[in-house]
């Protein structure tokens, strides 16, 4: 995601994410103040520097830190956040996401194919509740996948929200539904063992 700063433009595909070892170019519109700018990690002042005027009162700077969250404060007190980022930390994130899916499909493999109680509504409420846990940790998965994929650039942030916004009112449909059969079929089962206690079956 490019940064825009309310009278602040970015050159160079400055992101709200960078990669350690990256830099990124800002080029101001026109300001009227000293050409000053500061940079504040989460616990301290990092740099206070000069801009290099461009043309008049448009200005520049290089962006170069390590591995961090800051803040970037324009002497007209426009101001970002960028969060460098290491290699490891995108690959630790990439690892979880792998292994959240095997868990995934773990979940539904054992819904269609194991048989986890011998009795008929135990069974049901159990298959149920693993697809459910299935269906909530996919809209985990994916809103992990949107993240990584607006840190690579690939444009698919919005897709995959909107996509997980679909699926979290199918997961609330899905638990009425749970709720509702389950009473049904617990209807039908007390009835049936009435039934069969009076000797009708």
């Amino acid at each position: 995601m490019t940064i825009l700063l309310s009278n602040f433009t970015a050159a160079a595909m400055c992101e709200e994410r960078l990669k350690i070892g990256s830099s990124c170019t800002f080029i101001t519109p026109p300001i009227d103040c000293s050409g000053n700018y500061t940079i504040y990690n989460q616990t301290s002042l990092v740099l206070s520097s000069s801009m290099n005027i461009l043309n008049d009162s448009i200005y520049t700077f290089i962006f170069n830190q390590s591995v961090g969250d800051y803040s970037v404060i324009l002497c007209d007190n426009t101001s970002t956040q960028i969060r460098v980022t290491s290699e490891d930390e995108e690959m630790a994130s990439l690892s979880i996401t792998i292994f959240m899916m095997g868990i995934i499909i773990a979940l539904f493999y054992a819904a269609f194919k194991m048989q986890f109680s011998n009795n008929e509504l135990l069974q049901w409420v159990v298959k149920n509740c693993v697809i459910l846990l299935g269906l909530f940790l996919t809209t985990l998965v994916t809103a992990m996948v949107a993240t990584l994929s607006d840190v690579a650039g690939l444009g698919l942030a919005g897709e995959l929200f909107g996509f997980m916004f679909i699926l979290n009112w199918g997961i609330y449909i899905f638990m009425i539904f749970i709720f509702f059969n389950f009473l049904i079929k617990a209807l039908k089962l007390q009835k049936k063992a009435q039934q069969e206690k009076r000797g009708i079956i």
